[in-house]
């Protein structure tokens, strides 16, 4: 039913959520692949979670040509906003930017990743874009491993630690493998990863017996047939 679906409180938490990855990643291109990504993700886990069995009108139209991409434009719009430092001359601050300029630094840099330079950033990349969408992933695990109701707020809390956790996190991450002068990553950095690997952990420990479906096979041999072609062309590609 499409009025339900568009009624959904999801919608407005896909607005949200893909805002606050604008605000991560700061470039259109892999912001757009993220979603992209998580749609494919949706697919290979929906016989393990029922909510994410969707009609191909609602990953694409809705998901990611609709709620999605307002999202990123609102965020990518906010990182312009930001991009510039502020001053006050006379002494009389706008509200909503002076509220702003609290929650977000002062100054927002636009990230270049340059991912398709080399394997090696390509691979740097790929791994914080895998991390990204298991955060994502795994907040409808935890809710159902640990029987968190739907409109109970805990998963929203989760999601605002994640974000005020992962703008610092992104931000010493990109001067890592953009600036050959620092030599490692950041305190945010490995918080997140430690957040990461025990959100991980609780999921392997106690969705155990949780999911007994095994992976369809009209789901299963496009998935590695998918995987094969992506490791040909990464070698092709960075072989050159």
């Amino acid at each position: 039913n499409i009025m339900s679906t568009v009624k959904d409180e999801f919608m407005l938490a896909h607005v949200l959520g893909y805002f606050g990855k604008a605000l991560l990643w700061r470039d259109y291109r892999l912001v757009l692949v993220n979603s992209l990504l998580f749609e494919v993700t949706e697919v290979v886990f929906q016989h393990m979670m029922e909510n994410f069995k969707e009609c191909w009108w609602d990953h694409l139209l809705l998901d990611v040509l609709g709620c999605n991409l307002l999202g990123m434009y609102l965020g990518m719009k906010t990182v312009e906003y930001f991009q510039m430092r502020w001053y006050d001359w006379m002494g009389e601050s706008n509200r909503v930017k002076r509220l702003g300029l609290r929650v977000l630094p002062e100054h927002l840099d636009v990230f270049e990743w340059k991912i398709l330079d080399n394997a090696k950033r390509f691979c740097y990349v790929l791994a914080v874009a895998w991390i990204v969408n298991c955060v994502e992933l795994y907040g409808f695990f935890l809710k159902y491993i640990l029987w968190v109701p739907p409109k109970n707020p805990m998963n929203t809390i989760r999601l605002l630690i994640w974000l005020g956790i992962g703008v610092p996190a992104l931000r010493e991450y990109y001067q890592f493998i953009v600036d050959p002068r620092t030599k490692r990553v950041g305190v945010n950095t490995w918080i997140a990863l430690a957040i990461y690997s025990a959100e991980t952990m609780l999921i392997i420990k106690y969705g155990r017996g949780h999911f007994p479906n095994s992976m369809p096979p009209n789901i299963f041999y496009p998935l590695v047939l998918l995987t094969g072609v992506f490791v040909v062309w990464f070698t092709a590609y960075f072989s050159r």
